[in-house]
């Protein structure tokens, strides 16, 4: 999920309402299981080093952003919270012992469902045309985040990328605001998707 994958590097300065999440663990703990499946891959992966390093320098930044927080990125919980998974999915497809226990990874995962359970409502613009591509890319993420696989995904990407052509390239700050969020949102639902079937 192509798509997917890039909306996941957009943030924006939230202007609508939205839930916020209610973790269960906070950031410390996300990152510091994130910390401990990597070394647990990279003891019986080292054929996976640039990867696994690559996603350790990634927890260290969201320590970093965790203290000084700048709203450019995943949120630094939510970020370690996806790094765990990946590591984890990393052992378990050598397959190597496992590091996280079942309940650190339910805990993960219902992070991750905190944050997937935003939604963002477009503000009207007064604009029929700009109104009805916002109305069509939100219909999208809500079709994304309903499906249980991936042709059902792949599905509603492509609506989503049919509806934010007709996007202005000169909209209004508040009006792009509203569309990376709603592309965010559709984001963090395809890559649960993605990791459905590893729920514990």
């Amino acid at each position: 999920m192509r798509l997917l994958s890039i909306s996941l590097l957009v943030c924006c300065t939230a202007t609508s309402t939205m839930a916020e999440p209610a973790p269960l663990i906070d950031t410390k703990v996300s990152c510091d299981l994130a910390e401990r499946a990597i070394d647990g891959a990279l003891r019986c992966r080292p054929d996976a080093k640039p990867t696994l390093t690559e996603q350790r320098e990634m927890v260290k930044n969201a320590r970093l952003k965790d203290r000084a927080y700048r709203p450019d990125t995943l949120e630094p919980l939510e970020e370690c919270a996806w790094i765990a998974l990946e590591s984890a999915r990393v052992s378990k497809a050598h397959p190597c012992p496992a590091v996280l226990t079942a309940v650190e990874l339910a805990h993960l995962h219902a992070v991750l469902d905190s944050y997937g359970a935003r939604r963002t409502t477009p503000k009207p613009t007064g604009d029929a045309g700009i109104d009805h591509a916002l109305k069509g890319m939100t219909a999208a993420r809500d079709q994304v985040c309903a499906c249980k696989d991936a042709s059902c995904a792949h599905a509603a990407e492509k609506a989503y990328a049919k509806h934010a052509e007709k996007l202005p390239s000169n909209s209004k700050p508040a009006t792009t605001n509203d569309a990376a969020s709603v592309l965010t949102e559709m984001g963090r639902c395809g890559r649960r998707l993605d990791f459905a079937a590893e729920r514990p």
